[in-house]
């Protein structure tokens, strides 16, 4: 058994890939860590990129993120599980903060971070992440816990097409140990650049309010769909 195994979803990612795989494969070499690509169903050159690092490549019937993130998890053998969208760098000391942070009794975890372009406003998202609050945990902190906890939570809730990360953490702070890791993944700010800031915190704040509030996911997807460009 490993200790630790990098777990991403796909979906038509090709181009983060050629920044994340070959990083992820300095920051593990030695260290007996997979990476598990589990792809959606891409129609660019995702899987290509990743067998050509030698990432466990898997193909799922359906792109859905929770479900990507389960079939991943149970078809690897590791003590901890890393959860990491494609667009998003995690630290050069992820590794070793990960089992810091399982050795001082922590479950579960997940990192702050910051863009990877210089903007004041973004800079001012980043900052929130570095607190707890009811919004933490969100895809782009990516997620670290133990796989027992994962199996004994039912992992992700495969009903859910959307918002899903948050559902996870927040049934993970109901019953473990949580912590939060100030040293900052970095995440790309393609999603503002398409939008604009102000567009994409208006909708994202809607999103999360109506999700609290129990809308439906079809409402939830659909409205994030209709406004906002990925």
């Amino acid at each position: 058994m490993s200790r630790i195994a990098i777990i991403i979803p796909v979906l038509n990612e090709a181009s983060n890939l050629r920044v994340l795989l070959p990083y992820l494969k300095v920051e593990t070499a030695g260290k007996n860590i997979p990476i598990v690509v589990a792809d959606g169903g891409s129609q660019d050159n995702s899987i290509e990129i990743a067998k050509q690092y030698n990432a466990i490549t898997l193909t799922t019937s359906k792109p859905s993120r929770a479900y990507q993130l389960n079939i991943g998890a149970h078809q690897i053998d590791a003590e901890i599980l890393y959860f990491l969208h494609a667009d998003v760098i995690p630290p050069k000391s992820f590794i070793e903060e990960i089992s810091s942070a399982l050795e001082r009794g922590y479950v579960a975890g997940c990192f702050s971070y910051v863009f990877d372009k210089k903007s004041i406003l973004l800079s001012i998202n980043s900052w929130f992440t570095r607190f707890k609050h009811r919004a933490i945990g969100g895809g782009d902190q990516s997620l670290f816990i133990t796989s027992t906890a994962f199996t004994e939570l039912g992992g992700y809730d495969e009903s859910l097409i959307i918002m899903e990360d948050f559902d996870l953490v927040h049934r993970i702070r109901k019953k473990y140990p949580f912590t939060l890791i100030k040293n900052p993944a970095k995440v790309s700010a393609r999603k503002y650049e398409r939008n604009g800031w102000l567009k994409v915190q208006v909708i994202n704040t809607y999103i999360f309010l109506a999700y609290c509030l129990g809308a439906s996911q079809k409402y939830l997807f659909n409205s994030y769909r209709k406004f906002l460009t990925e």
